[in-house]
């Protein structure tokens, strides 16, 4: 869908673009007032770009221009920094038996974005809550083509929420990726996302969380970087990546 030419796609595009910033801070989950006395809010409502959520902060109108916008706004650095991460990993070892070892796969990318320090990846004009997922995308698009499988990106109801999913084998991984605003916000998180799952008929799901402002919502411990979370046999596997 994101490679093929759409005139209502290209208009929704040119239409976000002056305010590129906004708007990917917007997909990315950050809490932009819906007030139509903001002229940027005004602007990209009229457009069709954006519309209120029943909480009155802003979202994109439609979940299918969100993974259009998505796509659009996917800066070059992007991909070559999603490269760095890989850095000529061998990923067929992580196929065992018909099924992605997904957990080592993400523990790794956690592992390596903390080990080269995060200012390594900042790629230049996109805002920090949007890298993360950005990257994240760029290096499983790397490593699963390895071996014959697929990346999408999708978007559910919810705000704030980008589904990566990766399909390999028959089978569908689903890797939710949130903002860190604090341990209340992150418990709601998994809580929804245990849902979600439940929904799809998925027992395994894997959630990846930003922490993109460290001045903000504080720093997170050393030591509980990467868990688990299980509930009524829904499975959640947590890595929290520190960008800021």
């Amino acid at each position: 869908m994101t490679t093929e030419s759409n005139y209502n796609f290209e208009t929704i595009v040119r239409h976000a673009n002056p305010h590129k910033a906004t708007v990917l801070r917007i997909m990315a989950g950050v809490d932009y007032e819906f007030n139509l006395n903001n002229p940027v809010v005004r602007e990209l409502h009229e457009q069709g770009v954006i519309e209120a959520r029943p909480d009155g902060a802003c979202r994109i109108a439609n979940p299918i221009y969100q993974v259009v916008l998505f796509a659009a706004f996917r800066p070059i650095e992007a991909g070559l920094q999603g490269a760095a991460v890989a850095n000529g990993y061998d990923f067929r070892p992580h196929v065992v038996d018909g099924r992605l070892q997904m957990d080592v796969i993400l523990s790794r990318f956690r592992a390596f974005v903390e080990r080269r320090g995060r200012a390594a990846f900042k790629i230049s004009e996109t805002p920090q809550e949007a890298t993360g997922q950005y990257l994240l995308t760029a290096y499983l698009d790397l490593l699963v083509r390895q071996v014959g499988g697929e990346v999408f990106a999708e978007v559910p109801s919810g705000a704030g929420r980008l589904d990566v999913i990766v399909v390999f084998n028959g089978q569908r991984y689903v890797i939710e990726t949130k903002l860190w605003r604090g341990p209340a916000a992150f418990d709601a998180s998994v809580t929804q996302v245990q849902s979600y799952l439940r929904s799809e008929g998925q027992t395994t799901g894997y959630l990846v969380v930003f922490h993109a402002r460290p001045a903000i919502y504080g720093r997170l411990p050393e030591g509980e970087l990467e868990f688990v979370r299980e509930d009524e046999g829904v499975t959640i596997h947590v890595y929290l990546v520190r960008l800021g």
